[in-house]
């Protein structure tokens, strides 16, 4: 009886094709993740940008020489709002008045982000109000 060395042809046809199934299965999950770093990095950027415009906003509004309707735009909306806040250990509502910024960003793959936040008109006079 012969000693048999090595592989056949056909064991090793067969043993490439494993490899190669096993090689687009663990690519595809590479792609995937890729994609999903990409969309992550888009909606980070898209994220910074509204918060800086919040930030300018923020700053605009406290300036007094600045009229708060010519800083409405398309994607801005600003509203007088105001709030009671009830804190524990103070017996009064302190009654806080201020404008509600609302931005709204879109990136160049059309993903939306809404940032929304409340900029005080002055916090001494709204916690004397209160009380």
């Amino acid at each position: 009886m012969r000693r048999r060395r090595g592989l056949t042809l056909i064991e090793l046809i067969i043993s490439i094709a494993i490899v190669g199934i096993i090689s687009i299965a663990i690519l595809g999950i590479f792609s995937a993740g890729t994609k999903n770093m990409v969309r992550s990095d888009d909606r980070t950027k898209n994220t910074l940008k509204g918060k800086d415009k919040t930030d300018d906003l923020i700053i605009k509004l406290n300036d007094p020489s600045v009229d708060p309707d010519s800083l409405v735009e398309d994607d801005v909306n600003i509203q007088d709002s105001e709030f009671d806040v009830d804190l524990p250990g103070v017996e009064d509502t302190i009654n806080v008045k201020g404008k509600t910024l609302e931005i709204i960003t879109t990136d160049e793959t059309g993903n939306t982000i809404k940032i929304e936040t409340f900029v005080p008109d002055d916090l001494e006079s709204g916690a004397s109000e209160g009380s």
